[in-house]
């Protein structure tokens, strides 16, 4: 079901530095299936992993995968579209389609129910949406990798017309990837190798510059409030402590790139395309 939405125009501005150290990475690996396409993982609080599958699709269907990150137990949700980032909030779970700009929404089903229902909203985003992120008010933040702007969906209960606000990012950005860590929203301009982090309740935006040609992609916010991200062109896994205001780097073995990581029981997944896999960080070795 499709909803409509009124559309709000915000912006966003600010300023702060970081520094590089560099640190080991003990790393596992596991194979996708075949021609599966993980484009991005992300965990929930109930011990799921949300795999965004846009490689088997069918006559423009993907598919969302909840994995069962103890056992691998596995439910696999058909959905319209090519799914590029999906994540799990309460009852529901959410999706982006990077080529046709809809964000979507469907209840969590039982194990081993793979249809459920559904909701859409078509942002207009053609090419846009690879990633996003839901706030403690639960609303959805999508990026826009073509333009520079974010969006952000607040889902009014019981009206039809859904509020969309659009907000631009400094410097004529481009974002394909955010996280969330109450009240905080990190944004990674990968044209510009910049981080900022936006408070949600006030719009107040700090920002730090990254090491040269970095491409801030993949990132999630672990229990101490840092922020982990994916650097697609460095080949890295990189931790930002916005209180020291360090970075400490995890290089990736050779030949491997990486787009998307979550964390789960202190674990740092991601996803890599060179070969294609899944692999895992402890970073309590490291």
């Amino acid at each position: 079901m499709k909803r409509l939405m009124v559309i709000i125009t915000c912006l966003v501005l600010t300023l702060g530095a970081a520094q590089p150290t560099q640190a080991a990475l003990p790393v596992e690996e596991g194979g996708l299936l075949v021609d599966g396409l993980a484009y991005e993982i992300n965990a929930d609080t109930q011990g799921g992993l949300w795999i965004s599958d846009w490689g088997s699709q069918t006559s423009n269907t993907g598919e969302v995968w909840q994995v069962n990150s103890s056992n691998g137990e596995t439910v696999i949700y058909p959905i319209p579209g090519l799914p590029t980032d999906a994540r799990r909030d309460g009852n529901y779970f959410w999706w982006v389609d990077g080529i046709a700009g809809v964000i979507g929404r469907a209840e969590v089903g039982a194990d081993g129910v793979t249809s459920v229902p559904y909701s859409t909203w078509d942002t207009s985003a053609s090419n846009g949406h690879y990633g996003s992120a839901v706030d403690a008010q639960g609303r959805l933040w999508a990026t826009d990798a073509l333009y520079n702007f974010i969006y952000r969906l607040n889902v009014i209960p019981g009206v039809d017309n859904d509020e969309l606000c659009t907000y631009t990012i400094p410097n004529d950005g481009m974002v394909s990837y955010m996280a969330y860590g109450d009240p905080f929203l990190w944004i990674g301009d990968n044209l510009n190798g910049v981080l900022y982090r936006l408070n949600v309740t006030n719009n107040a935006v700090e920002w730090w510059t990254l090491p040269d040609l970095s491409s801030p992609n993949g990132m999630v916010v672990d229990a101490e409030g840092d922020l982990w991200y994916a650097d697609y062109i460095l080949a890295e896994i990189l931790e930002l402590d916005p209180d020291l205001n360090t970075v400490r780097r995890y290089p990736l073995p050779e030949n491997h790139t990486t787009i998307m990581n979550a964390i789960e029981s202190g674990r740092i997944w991601f996803t890599g395309d060179s070969p294609p896999m899944i692999g895992m960080i402890d970073p309590n070795t490291a």
